[in-house]
């Protein structure tokens, strides 16, 4: 009689599966070759609307491995989660920065302007909660890109152009009108740095949302994978009886996902057969109307 095993699977409501334990933080050098690796690639002529997310991460894999030298340490999931989390605060930074450089301190340099963007970075909007910014290694990389680049706009009160001769000077009428107009180019100016937020924001949640399902996606992937390892020797009769319906549950929904696209392709098929039945349906009509109309010609000539 066999003998039965003092432990048995954990069966957890929802998942079945425990959740997968979060990997190591990247490193500088890792986040660096990252970088790297998707400006890389991206930038590539080649690269386009017709390769696809799957074939293009391959080769940022790829890349990103060359450059860091360890094969072993991420795989494609955690690349994008990780590059999506970068995206989003460098475009939240560069957003601040933009502020900074339009508001320039006296005796201001460079890295002063990075220190009070960063100050700024901590009160801009819920996303980052109050987390200051620490992805400078890799922000002096994307700033110089378009998606990533601060952008400042025009002051609004550049100097005329000098022609060299003496200028009248400025009439209570005119003064007042360029005081107006030098108003409503500051209105539309800030306008256009809200609506700049805005689409940093929506770009921003659409990042994250795309990271938040593919982790979800890569989750209940892993939860298949154990369930369907689960050696159903010496479980309980209801725990097998469990595990079975799992394992077929999965089985079906895999043989459903592959049928898919041969559906699609016979359904598609039969559309452009059914098509064709109606055009030569109509020709034939059209055939034996003209066959009618010189029935009755004839007949008319003979009468």
């Amino acid at each position: 009689m066999p003998t039965t095993p003092t432990t048995t699977p954990t069966i957890v409501s929802g998942t079945n599966t425990q959740r997968k334990k979060k990997g190591k933080d990247f490193t500088k050098a890792e986040d660096i070759g990252l970088v790297e690796a998707y400006l890389g690639v991206t930038t590539r002529p080649e690269v386009g609307d017709d390769m696809s997310d799957e074939t293009m991460w391959s080769l940022i894999k790829s890349t990103f491995i060359t450059k860091t030298g360890d094969p072993q340490s991420r795989d494609t999931t955690s690349l994008k989660s990780r590059f999506n989390s970068i995206s989003s605060k460098c475009q939240y930074f560069s957003a601040n920065y933009a502020k900074v450089m339009a508001q320039p301190h006296s005796g201001e340099n460079d890295n002063d302007m990075y220190e009070r963007a960063c100050e700024k970075y901590v009160d801009f909007r819920p996303a980052n909660s109050g987390k200051n910014f620490g992805l400078k290694h890799v922000w002096d990389i994307l700033k110089e890109e378009p998606k990533w680049k601060p952008q400042v706009p025009k002051p609004n009160n550049e100097a005329e152009a000098v022609d060299g001769t003496t200028k009248r000077p400025t009439g209570k009428h005119k003064a007042k009108e360029n005081k107006e107009k030098r108003r409503a180019n500051d209105k539309e100016s800030a306008e256009a740095q809200a609506l700049e937020t805005v689409r940093i924001q929506q770009e921003i949640d659409r990042d994250r949302a795309k990271a938040v399902l593919m982790s979800a996606q890569s989750e209940m992937l892993m939860a298949k994978h154990e369930i369907m390892k689960v050696n159903l020797h010496g479980l309980s009769d209801q725990q097998q009886e469990y595990y079975r319906i799992m394992q077929k549950r999965i089985l079906d929904e895999l043989k459903e996902e592959m049928e898919s696209p041969k559906k699609k392709q016979k359904e598609t098929v039969n559309v452009e057969d059914e098509d064709e039945e109606e055009e030569g349906d109509g020709e034939e009509e059209e055939e034996e109307e003209e066959e009618e109309e010189e029935e009755e010609g004839e007949e008319e000539e003979k009468q």
